[in-house]
């Protein structure tokens, strides 16, 4: 389907936005409940995430605390609330594992309990959606050097 008339989208005021080292994946979802989007990236080989708060008009500043250290370098990330605190929390998939860290609802992450979770060889790309029908987010990870899926279920 092709559609008529002008592009879809166009660059926000301020983009490209400088964030760095190798900043390499991308998730938006509101980190500080302001109802404006903000920004979370992963750091290429850095085991860092930067968080960066978005003002609702597109433009973003990086959040007090940001970067903040994974404890190992992450790939895919993904923003959800965990705990169902109404606060969204961010999990990784960071080659060994998921790492869990718990939104402050300020734009601040700490790690969560008992994270890693589920060791796994080469765990770098991971989803999110509600696998069992119980109305909470599970996460499911490609273990892409042992050839298997992990699928974690929110409690």
């Amino acid at each position: 389907m092709v559609l008529a008339g002008p592009t879809p989208l166009v660059p926000a005021p301020e983009t490209p936005l400088r964030v760095g080292p190798a900043p390499s994946n991308v998730a938006i979802g509101d980190v500080n409940n302001d109802k404006n989007a903000d920004l979370v990236t992963t750091h290429g080989d850095a085991p860092l995430v930067s968080v960066l708060l978005g003002d609702g008009r597109g433009t973003f500043s990086e959040a007090d605390g940001s970067p903040v250290n994974l404890g190992q370098q992450a790939h895919y990330i993904a923003l959800i609330d965990m705990n169902r605190d109404g606060r969204l929390d961010l999990v990784a998939a960071a080659g060994t594992g998921v790492r869990g860290l718990m939104g402050d609802g300020k734009g601040g992450f700490t790690p969560a309990p008992a994270s890693p979770f589920a060791p796994g060889q080469g765990m770098w790309k991971i989803a999110v959606a509600d696998v069992n029908a119980d109305g909470k987010a599970d996460v499911a990870a490609s273990n892409v050097e042992s050839d298997s899926v992990t699928v974690l279920l929110g409690r």
